[in-house]
């Protein structure tokens, strides 16, 4: 493993793990969905799959008479074939999370449906010894996967309501139209290249280059999440009556609510009413029932949404 590799290899990495965190702290502050945690975990997955290839075959490709095809070769096949199954239902996911999309029982059924379709032709794959039809199944729906993010990505507005977010969706979209593709074909045609010594150099053997996306994607992550946490911070909204009441929200919700809309965390709300920290949980799950939301920002959403309706 040459060392632009590793370097390549700890930047992935280091930005993989510091969105991973910044969307759990998000989570936690209920701005962000678990979902958006899911996906990251397994594009991380699938690169760590990638980065024991490139490190196997580094090791052993020197070794004279040496067998490819031994039981680790397999493991690792299996690794990246598994995280591709995986990577392929949570990016899914993660879109429909992020987009002003109407739920559907029926196509959250068909999604569902067709990870378990991909868990069976993965494991048909390890019966078969990874039968070519098998895996192809396997990239052919992780391609589709990664069509419907971009053209969601395009053309449906962020469910947060906020302008920059709509402008970075469609950004990262763009740059993904055009960037993914291009790796994707240098990693199908490496040896085509192999005659441009300069870029054996830049690109060594299995080097995967789709994790030189993965920190790219995790930057638009990132700030993505900046952005939603300032914008709940800096939120000044007003709780009419009248959304209390159409709500059924009650007077101590009210309290808890107007505390949850002005930034106070959790713990900061059950001091201030002298209220235990369990009981401003149950009144917060149930305010975000009866608005039907599952976070803070979804539910700025909802009141930025009925306030200007008042004012038309």
């Amino acid at each position: 493993m040459s060392e632009l590799s590793l370097i390549f290899w700890l930047i992935a990495y280091s930005f993989g793990v510091v969105c991973i965190v910044i969307k759990t702290i998000n989570y936690y502050k209920k701005l962000e969905t678990i979902e958006s945690i899911y996906f990251q975990i397994s594009f991380l997955l699938l690169i760590i799959s990638f980065t024991f290839s490139e490190y196997y075959y580094a090791v052993n490709s020197a070794k004279q008479n040496f067998n490819f095809d031994n039981i680790h070769t397999i493991f690792i096949e299996q690794f990246i074939m598994f995280s591709s199954v995986l990577l392929s239902y949570t990016i899914v996911l993660w879109i429909r999370s992020k987009k002003k999309i109407v739920k559907s029982p029926k196509i959250d059924k068909i999604f569902r449906l067709t990870f378990f379709i991909l868990l069976i032709i993965f494991v048909l794959s390890i019966i078969f010894y990874f039968n070519p039809i098998f895996n192809h199944s396997i990239l052919i729906v992780l391609v589709a996967s990664i069509i419907y993010t971009i053209v969601l990505s395009l053309r449906v507005p962020s469910k947060y309501d906020i302008a920059l977010l709509n402008k970075l969706d469609k950004l990262f979209a763009i740059v993904t139209l055009i960037f993914l593709p291009s790796i994707v074909f240098i990693d199908m045609f490496y040896q085509e290249f192999s005659f441009i010594h300069f870029f054996q150099r830049i690109i060594p053997h299995r080097f995967h280059t789709v994790s030189l996306y993965y920190p790219f994607l995790c930057f638009f992550e990132i700030l993505q999440s900046i952005v939603i946490s300032r914008e709940s911070s800096n939120s000044i909204i007003t709780i009419s009556k009248d959304f209390l009441k159409e709500y059924g929200i009650s007077p101590r919700e009210s309290e808890v609510l107007q505390l949850l809309i002005k930034g106070k965390s959790y713990q900061d709300i059950a001091k201030e009413l002298f209220i235990s920290l369990s009981t401003v949980k149950t009144h917060i799950s149930k305010v975000y029932k009866k608005t039907s939301v599952v976070n803070k920002i979804e539910l700025i959403y909802i009141l930025n949404t009925y306030n200007k309706s008042l004012s038309v």
